[in-house]
């Protein structure tokens, strides 16, 4: 191991109730439970948010403990990161989202591959914490912030774009570039990763699944509606920014189809069902097919827990869902665009 790499923890929060003061402290716990203090120089963590604490237990717990205020309480992340890359005094700098929960040796594996050759960045595999709820164990098979199952099926392996939920850089690195404040519904990592890949098109960025992190899901079909709209406006301000192409849109295939089922009912009041059963059975089928060949490929507890046959039921239901939520946030981004432009 590299004895020069000094790095400095960073974690950074909102906390306006108890739920989200018990997401810092799941993660602090983690962390003291699976380090040795001597392998990192300093925690910080950054908050924002309408609670005060102080979680004097953990000082005596995680080595060099500090909480940074953040003067502005409605702090969007990337403030909050810039503010932790600021106060940190390593030469690397490791994000840990707050609500993870960390296997053992996920801190030497980023370390290990920080050390190679023109590596920039290095990130870990995030996986969905087990769900309470068909919800969010359909959320967690099918998109999980950091990748999920996806990423982490294709081991290890160079990517386009790192996430900063479990995560390892050069302190120098993000200096010269920093997040964009600007970038007010997240994918600040991902506006970070192509501006260090256009300065530095040899620079590389590892995803490492030795690095291994847990996280929850979004347990509600609401909570889930919400996080992908909020993506959806993030990645079109991507897309202004960077012109970086996004997939297909979804939502008006989707009306379209619901329109002619509606208009079918004039022949016959069978056919609207008829088709919207198809419609159904096609995705159940192709969808069900991905997630059990990604079951074959990860023999995991928690992966063979959330795949049943109810949780497949509502597969289809969850993934137009998530669509249609990331299509309206990229189209209500594209409207206020618009409106800045007109009165511009």
């Amino acid at each position: 191991m590299n004895k020069e790499i000094s790095p400095s923890i960073i974690t950074i929060t909102k906390v306006d109730d108890q739920y989200h003061l018990r997401k810092l402290i799941t993660t602090l716990r983690s962390v003291s439970e699976t380090t040795d203090p001597n392998s990192y120089l300093e925690y910080i963590v950054v908050k924002s948010g309408k609670l005060d604490f102080s979680l004097p237990e953990f000082a005596g717990k995680i080595r060099n403990f500090r909480l940074v205020q953040n003067p502005d309480p409605t702090a969007k992340w990337s403030s909050q990161r810039n503010l932790g890359i600021r106060e940190a005094r390593g030469n690397y700098i490791v994000f840990v989202d707050d609500g993870m929960r960390l296997e053992k040796g996920w801190l030497d594996a980023l370390k290990d591959e920080i050390e190679k050759t023109d590596v920039a960045a290095v990130s870990g595999a995030v996986l969905p914490e087990s769900s309470k709820t068909i919800w969010g164990k359909c959320q967690g098979l099918l998109l999980h912030p950091g990748g999920g199952y996806q990423l982490f099926a294709q081991g290890k392996h160079e990517i386009n774009f790192f996430h900063t939920g479990i995560f390892i850089a050069k302190k120098e690195v993000l200096e010269e570039f920093m997040f964009d404040e600007t970038l007010n519904f997240g994918c600040e990592d991902m506006d970070l990763s192509i501006r260090i890949k256009k300065k530095y098109p040899w620079k590389k960025f590892i995803f490492t699944p030795s690095a291994l992190a847990y996280h929850h899901t979004r347990d509600s079909i609401f909570e889930i509606f919400e996080w992908m709209r909020r993506y959806g406006r993030g990645r079109m301000q991507i897309f202004k920014k960077h012109k970086i192409p996004m997939t297909d849109f979804f939502i008006h295939k989707f009306f379209l189809f619901i329109a002619i089922c509606i208009s079918s009912s004039i022949i016959s009041l069978f056919l609207p069902l008829l088709l919207c059963s198809i419609f159904y059975i096609l995705y159940f089928f192709k969808l069900s097919k991905k997630i059990l060949d990604l079951k074959a490929k990860i023999k995991t507890i928690e992966l063979s827990n959330a795949v049943n046959f109810p949780v497949l039921l509502f597969i289809p239901f969850v993934f137009w869902t998530m669509n249609i939520a990331f299509d309206i946030g990229r189209i209500q981004e594209a409207i206020l665009n618009f409106r800045r432009i007109r009165d511009d």
